[in-house]
């Protein structure tokens, strides 16, 4: 479902007002983790009896909360659940197989799936959402480079301001986790104005998941109707850096 968030049918109080808090998380998401800059990381492994076969994790040097991991599985999605709109893929639930076997041996959190986990690459190969999925369902070995969401809120007042009235985003409603999903970022709006304020890597930007309004995780369509009509409303987001 495709929205643009550009109407401006509500009269406000004075002021614009846009107040940020970083790292703030709602429900039970994980914490950022830094991430550690390795090239490999056998020691955080299990002895070989114990885990699944062909695990192998490594660390991004260059690109922040990115990690790869490969291993040999069967054709299909092993017990992963994706989410993804357009050019997102995400991971929304590691399932019960070899995932969450690696997980449950990982003490450095950097290397373990979460929920979430941007899908960056598969065998190396970058593409749409449908591409990455029909090669990750191909039998064989496997690596698949993920990153972890940086989680954020900011709060957000209207105004009178008639370019402020607006939101200035064009959105997609996923019937998933993922919320409210941004696909464009206009000229003039609220978030455009934000955008303009806002601190080194604090921008939102296209492929941003906005989850939750005022600390709670509604669904997809009561955020959207939420986002066109509130006048002051603090938005939880996920973030992942540019690949």
């Amino acid at each position: 479902m495709l929205s643009c968030l550009c109407a401006d049918p509500w009269n406000s109080p004075d002021g614009d007002e846009v107040n940020v808090d970083s790292d703030v998380t709602t429900g039970n998401e994980p914490p950022h983790v830094q991430p550690k800059l390795s090239a490999q990381l056998p020691q955080l492994t299990a002895p070989d009896e114990d885990m699944p076969p062909a695990f192998v994790a490594t660390v991004s040097e260059e690109i922040p909360d990115v990690f790869m991991i490969s291993f040999a599985k069967m054709e299909g999605h092993a017990g992963i659940r994706f989410g993804h709109v357009e050019d997102l893929l995400v991971v929304e639930d590691v399932g019960s197989d070899h995932i969450a076997q690696w997980n449950s041996m990982q003490r450095d959190e950097m290397v373990q799936v979460r929920s979430m986990d941007r899908v960056v690459a598969v065998n190396d190969t970058k593409g749409s959402a449908e591409e990455l999925l029909a090669l990750f369902r191909e039998a064989g070995e496997v690596k698949i480079s993920l990153q972890h969401p940086r989680n954020f809120a900011i709060e957000l007042r209207r105004g009178k301001a008639k370019e402020n009235r607006k939101l200035g985003l064009e959105v997609s409603a996923s019937e998933g986790d993922l919320g409210i999903v941004v696909l464009k970022v206009l000229e003039e709006g609220l978030i455009p104005h934000y955008n303009s304020t806002a601190g080194k890597g604090m921008q939102i930007q296209a492929y941003s998941s906005i989850y939750a309004i005022n600390g709670k995780a509604w669904p997809s369509l009561t955020l959207l109707r939420m986002l066109e009509k509130l006048e002051v409303f603090k938005v939880s987001l996920r973030m992942w850096s540019a690949v």
